[in-house]
């Protein structure tokens, strides 16, 4: 039977007896890491001067062809029109007298499209932004597009006043929604994609971190500084004193002073923060003042209060932390007055320094900040997180994304059993699996491991354990920090450092911003009266809907058990069947990866892993994996203990749960503590729950989350040993 091959749009001289073996597979799961195509064995190509045009003259002396380079397009049909290949990859190399080609399709074109790409190429403008208060709380806007929002959380920064329901913003970041990039990937390059996965709330509620801390000093701008400062004495009023500041330092594209320099006006319009330090001798209580647009205005007396800069006592004491942050139009006029207290004062030689800087507010470009994120390393992100399997159409760019559980529990059949010659072969020990299989967050501590969770293979002939799923997301800190009304997971995007100051016995907290932090979280939304605030900005307002993070469902433990146990029924009796089929052209054609195969004369359903090297009028062995079909899958519950630790000698627990519901708490119940009856522990929702028993004797524990309670759990305090349910 002859075949028609296409390379670039031109038909290709093939000889009349030329053999193209086909292999076909798709998501190999013998190994996770890799995502395999299809492809043609290694077949030759005859040098006729039609194949020469077609190669552009490669081999031949002087050639400068660029095809063994490019991606050159390839469709293979049968002579009757069946198409096995459409706009497939043609890779082309010379051998003497022919060329050696192979050709490959499927997912192939996904993975080459985005091999050497950034998430820095794909287009992001539109979540540029500056941060401020009013963009954080636009960011929680019922009628927003979600494409970036301000996740409240501890990011080890500077967080606020939070017991008080007082929100820092200097020390927030914006977080991206996965779905929104995941979009734009698939919107760069011309692809479109489906799959059940992506309308769960799972999927569309998973957030990324802007990847570092922003220092709000690093787009500050000095635009004044007067190092030696006279306050000088008061021909007009006692205790009130006009400061003359005289200059080493002046930008004036922004202002320039006026009157003797007792007076600075502003050219550039904007936010400017004015800072006082030194030290001022006195002999009484006085405050730093501000005056705005006092201008031929010599007497400090009468120049109008615009706001207290800080307020000290006596003499000598050092000027420290006396800034303040404001609006100024153009043409505006500020100066700094010292004032009394209560009674009047005096004042000698000092050495004062004022300084003002254009404040900026800090600018977040997700574009600029993803640029060493690999776009494929992102869609391996998704791809493990949820355990999918990537089928692509034959006659478009359009993929399809399904679950463990679709691909091996509730997957369509074909009974194949009318194909079916013999079985070659079986093995029992399954791709390059170990007994323990891991998957790995990243951590600030490269020796922390407890959002990190195994895959297990019950076959004692597998090497003991394995790295299977590195990933490049981090994990939140082990410890939470109280936060508003409850706790907080801690992501951290800055260090905190204590500096030694000056002072004798005295230091303060600084904090180092931190990079390449990539951290996966999620919103929920609270309705609830806080402040927000900005001290660099000089800026708040109260709101009352938020959102705060969760990390509910995202260590891989959750993970495992929720999107991986599929495979784990699998591989706990791993059997791998080499079976020889009598296929036609047709099978191939129209093979569906996405089905079960049944054979009769196995009583089995088998997953197609590899159709290995499929000729024409030939037997085919293919490799197939026989299938358990599970019960059908029970809806999860909204919580349940699986683990009780013991520690304390015993009367002192740590109780693990899964949490499939939204909630902010979950208060333990203990029957038998305060006599028969439930007794109450509310807490927050952060798994494990510890709790210490004063008294001795057997008790029954339980959770409830909203309205939905755990199982019950018996236990005798103290507890000698871990309970495991």
């Amino acid at each position: 039977m002859g075949l028609i091959l296409y390379i670039n749009g031109q038909q290709v001289d093939l000889d009349p007896e030329q053999t193209i073996a086909q292999t076909k597979q798709v998501n190999d799961l013998n190994s996770l890491e890799n995502r395999q195509a299809n492809y043609t064995n290694k077949f030759k190509v005859p040098k006729t001067a039609g194949n020469l045009r077609i190669m552009q003259f490669l081999s031949l002396t002087g050639n400068t062809s660029p095809v063994p380079y490019q991606e050159n397009l390839c469709s293979l049909y049968s002579d009757n029109g069946e198409c096995f290949i459409y706009n497939g990859r043609a890779v082309v190399s010379d051998n003497g007298d022919n060329f050696d080609i192979t050709v490959y399709d499927g997912i192939i074109e996904l993975f080459k499209k985005i091999e050497n790409q950034s998430l820095s190429e794909i287009d992001l403008s539109d979540i540029i932004h500056t941060k401020n208060i009013a963009t954080v709380k636009n960011s929680w806007s019922a009628s927003g597009n979600l494409k970036y929002r301000y996740i409240l959380a501890d990011y080890n920064g500077k967080t606020g006043n939070t017991a008080n329901n007082e929100v820092n913003i200097d020390y927030l970041v914006p977080s991206v929604n996965v779905r929104y990039i995941w979009d734009r990937i698939f919107e760069k390059n011309g692809f479109t994609y489906s799959g059940s996965v992506f309308d769960t709330e799972d999927f569309n509620n998973l957030w990324m971190t802007f990847p570092k801390g922003v220092d709000n000093g690093e787009s500050e701008e000095e635009v004044f500084l007067a190092d030696d400062t006279d306050v000088g004495a008061s021909n007009f009023h006692p205790g009130y004193f006009l400061t003359t500041m005289s200059t080493s330092a002046l930008n004036s594209n922004y202002i320039y002073p006026q009157q003797k320099h007792r007076h600075i006006k502003f050219k550039t319009s904007g936010k400017y923060r004015i800072e006082v330090t030194g030290k001022i001798n006195s002999d009484r209580d006085y405050r730093i003042i501000l005056g705005k647009n006092a201008n031929g205005i010599n007497n400090p007396y009468s120049v109008p209060l615009y706001a207290y800069i800080k307020e000290y006592q006596r003499m000598q004491e050092e000027i420290t932390q006396a800034s303040y942050t404001f609006d100024a139009d153009s043409n505006d006029t500020f100066c700094v007055v010292i004032k009394k207290i209560k009674t009047n004062f005096h004042v000698s030689k000092n050495k004062a320094i004022i300084r003002i800087v254009k404040v900026n507010e800090s600018a977040y470009d997700f574009q600029e900040a993803l640029s060493e994120f690999a776009v494929k390393d992102f869609l391996k992100e998704v791809v493990h997180r949820f355990g999918l399997t990537i089928l692509k159409d034959k006659y478009s760019n359009h993929y399809t994304f399904l679950t463990l559980a679709e691909t091996l529990q509730n997957a369509d059949n074909a009974d194949w059993s009318d194909k079916f010659i013999s079985k070659k072969n079986e093995k029992y020990v399954y791709g390059s699996y170990a007994q323990k299989n891991w998957f790995r967050y990243n951590y600030n501590d490269k020796e922390s491991s407890f959002n990190d969770f195994y895959l297990e293979v019950p076959n004692v002939n597998l090497e003991e354990k394995k790295d299977l799923i590195k990933s490049k997301i981090y994990s939140p800190e082990k410890y939470t920090t109280q936060f508003l009304n409850g706790q907080s997971r801690v992501y951290k995007l800055w260090e905190k450092e204590l500096e030694e100051q000056s002072g004798e016995n005295e230091s303060r907290i600084t904090y180092k911003s931190l990079d390449k932090r990539y951290y996966f979280l999620k919103a929920m939304p609270q309705t609830r009266n806080i402040s927000l605030y900005s001290e660099y900005l000089n800026d708040s307002t109260a709101v009352s809907n938020y959102y705060i993070e969760s990390f509910s469902k995202l260590s891989f433990f959750d993970i495992i058990q929720q999107y991986y146990n599929p495979l784990r029924l699998m591989l706990n009796a791993s059997k791998v069947v080499t079976i020889e089929f009598w296929l036609k052209d047709t099978d191939i054609v129209n093979f569906d990866f996405s089905k079960l195969y049944y054979i009769k004369q196995l009583s089995s359903y088998f997953l197609m892993n590899k159709i290995n090297n499929y000729i024409p009028g030939k037997p085919t062995k293919c490799e197939m994996i026989s299938i358990l079909r599970a019960a059908p899958t029970l809806p999860e519950p909204s919580i349940r203990i699986y683990r009780i630790l013991p520690s304390n000698n015993g009367y002192s627990i740590a109780v693990y749960y899964n949490l499939n519901t939204e909630v902010q708490s979950v208060t333990l119940q203990v029957y038998g503590y305060n006599g028969n009856t439930w007794s109450n522990w509310p807490y927050n929702n952060i798994s494990p729950r510890h709790f210490s028993f004063t008294p001795t004797g057997n008790f029954k524990i339980r959770l409830l989350a909203g309205d939905a309670y755990s199982n019950e759990v018996s236990l005798t305090i103290p507890l000698t040993e871990t309970i495991e349910i």
